[in-house]
């Protein structure tokens, strides 16, 4: 009796699928972020490892997700790749990784005077409403003046620096609120014949 041993073959099967949840938004507060999630995949058997990058860094790939984290406001896309020794294609996804601008209310000072000639001028900026992340703060111009009688707004703006504290403008969702600048009349009462101005 002549026996020949034959062959068991276990062909890989084509692919399986991956996951990788969007992560909930954050606000901007001037620390990293990553996305918090953790990838999964439907593979029956095999040991699945994955692989990420944001989109845009080419051929840089890293094992360990944490590691992908961003500081400033955006919405950033995360690749995710995986292979398994078990499956003969590798499983592609994406996510997101959102940092929402941090909204604050920039207020200018109001004042009034009454009429003397100069100009009326009131050059603080004030956070009314929200917060700078950490002591960041922007660089404010106040140009409003009043001379005449009268009401106008105190007009300002604002601007990042080269300073390490200036915050950056595509961080904040910024809202102007112009103070008042307003000259009243002076008003003359005569009283026994002598004039008194108030």
């Amino acid at each position: 009796i002549t026996t020949t041993a034959g062959k068991l073959t276990i062909a890989a099967a084509e692919k399986f699928t991956i996951a990788l949840a969007d992560d909930e938004a954050y606000t901007y507060d001037g620390a990293a972020h990553h996305n918090a999630n953790t990838a999964t995949s439907d593979a029956a058997t095999g040991t699945t490892t994955f692989q990420y990058q944001f989109d845009g860094d080419g051929e840089t790939w890293v094992s360990d997700l944490t590691s992908l984290a961003k500081t400033d406001a955006g919405s950033y896309t995360i690749n995710v790749k995986a292979t398994n020794p078990n499956y003969s294609k590798a499983a592609t996804t994406t996510a997101k990784l959102t940092i929402a601008k941090r909204a604050i209310t920039l207020t200018s000072a109001s004042d009034r005077k009454f009429y003397d000639g100069t100009a009326l001028t009131a050059n603080t900026v004030t956070v009314t409403e929200g917060s700078y992340a950490n002591d960041e703060s922007f660089q404010y111009d106040v140009t409003g003046s009043q001379t005449e009688v009268g009401e106008s707004d105190n007009e300002f703006t604002y601007r990042a620096t080269s300073d390490a504290s200036s915050a950056k403008v595509e961080n904040y969702e910024v809202t102007l609120v112009k103070g008042k600048l307003t000259v009243d009349p002076v008003v003359t009462f005569v009283m026994n014949g002598h004039g008194t101005q108030v």
